[in-house]
C-alpha cells in the first residue's frame, strides 16, 4: 500500500541506486542464479539446528564459490558484488570473511 503511494516512479528509484538498468539487470540475474539454485537458496535455514545451518552454510559457502569461478563473476565486481548480497542472506558462517576480508582479496587479484 506505501509503495502505491509513492511520490516518484519506482523503477527511477531503483535504477538509481543499483546504477542505472545496466546495474538493476545484473543484480535481477544474480537474484535469479541464486534464488533457483537449490543450495545457495537458504529456504531451509529456519529449520535447521545451529549445527546443521553451519553445515549447510559451508556447503553453500563453497558451492557460491564454485559458482563465481565457473561464471567467472570475479571478472564483474557489480555482478560479484550482487551476487554475494543474494548469498550472505543466507548468513553464512563465514559472512564476516566474505564481508571483510574478501574485498581486499579480490582488489589484490587483479
Amino acid at each position: 500500500q506505501e509503495r502505491e503511494k509513492a511520490s516518484f516512479p519506482e523503477d527511477e528509484l531503483t535504477g538509481l541506486l543499483f546504477g542505472g538498468p545496466d546495474g538493476v539487470a545484473k543484480r535481477k540475474k544474480m537474484e535469479h542464479l541464486v534464488v533457483n539454485d537449490s543450495i545457495l537458496r537458504a529456504d531451509d535455514v529456519y529449520f535447521l539446528t545451529r549445527e546443521e545451518q553451519y553445515e549447510r552454510g559451508l556447503q553453500r559457502a563453497a558451492h557460491a564459490l564454485q559458482t563465481i569461478r565457473r561464471l567467472k563473476l570475479f571478472e564483474d565486481p557489480d555482478e560479484l558484488s550482487a551476487f554475494w548480497s543474494f548469498c550472505l542472506a543466507a548468513e553464512f558462517p563465514t559472512g564476516l570473511h566474505f564481508a571483510m576480508f574478501q574485498p581486499s582479496f579480490l582488489v589484490q587479484h587483479h
